[in-house]
């Protein structure tokens, strides 16, 4: 596919074709990918760091979570710092990657209404919304929200209300809420996705990828908000450790992180650090999300 895109014959100022490879993000993965090897004929890869965790386990964890809520289970090893540890060899150069985001969350239906926490039991996917089961667009996430302050009886055109009020996961950096008592649902913010993106600036990544538009705000809120953290818009909070070199090494940075976002700050706006764009992969992202902006 390489050898036939280079050797096209470009006319009327057109550039040659892109060459990329989605990468998903479980820990065992990268065994199975010859990266190094691919490396030299694809522009970048996307790695696909969602959906780790989700309806096929008998626990309620957020499905992009930064650090691992599961360590102690079953279902140990997924999140985000797995994920890139697995898929982004320190041979490669990190700019050919750029970091998956989901811009949907996950929902399971509670075994016991009266343990809502990050790892209680649950007896399966949550109820079926705008998506399919065990799914919910962050769009609908926020309506449900908007919901919060109006009278007690108001529901979603699903007959959904917020019977548990948004809380933030600190280790996952998600939210998660409690709908109709038994819904539970992890979700992720403009302010969790602004953190992750920070967390994430030491490696020199080559931007973001994100799946899929169509779940956001109309007015794109979680998209704008990996646009301004990426750009550094707004005042910056600029964290520099022995990492910050551009490289991928042995393990991803812990004391050298920005701090956590608080409980206080999860809904409020989060100051981003700014996140340079080196690659043909950021250049395309910008310019789909400047003309979506615009």
């Amino acid at each position: 596919m390489r050898e036939a895109a280079n050797a096209e014959v470009l006319e009327n100022g057109r550039e040659r074709l892109i060459l990329s490879i989605a990468l998903p993000g479980g820990p065992f993965h990268g065994d199975y990918f010859l990266i190094p090897k691919l490396a030299p004929h694809v522009d970048w890869f996307n790695i696909m760091a969602y959906n780790l965790h989700g309806q096929w386990e008998k626990q309620v964890f957020c499905a992009a979570p930064l650090h691992d809520p599961a360590a102690k289970t079953e279902y140990n090893g997924y999140s985000l710092i797995h994920a890139i540890e697995s898929m982004a060899p320190k041979t490669v150069s990190p700019q050919k990657f750029n970091l998956g985001l989901s811009l949907s969350g996950v929902t399971f239906t509670l075994k016991d209404k009266s343990l809502t926490e990050p790892g209680a039991p649950a007896q399966g996917p949550g109820n079926k919304g705008c998506q399919e089961q065990g799914a919910m667009s962050y769009f609908e996430a926020t309506k449900l929200m908007d919901l919060l302050g109006a009278k007690s009886q108001a529901v979603d055109v699903y007959q959904r209300k917020i019977t548990q009020a948004p809380k933030l996961d600190e280790q996952s950096q998600c939210m998660y809420m409690v709908v109709n008592e038994d819904q539970w649902v992890g979700f992720d913010t403009p302010e969790t996705f602004a953190y992750k993106v920070d967390y994430f600036h030491n490696f020199g990544f080559g931007g973001v990828s994100i799946w899929s538009m169509d779940s956001d705000t109309k007015d794109h809120r979680l998209t704008r908000s990996i646009f301004e953290t990426i750009h550094g818009k707004g005042n910056k909070t600029v964290t520099s450790g022995p990492n910050n070199t551009g490289k991928v090494v042995d393990r991803l940075p812990g004391a050298d992180r920005p701090k956590s976002i608080s409980k206080n700050a999860a809904g409020t706006g989060l100051d981003a650090i700014s996140f340079v764009f080196t690659t043909a992969a950021a250049i395309a992202l910008v310019s789909t999300i400047s003309a979506l902006l615009a």
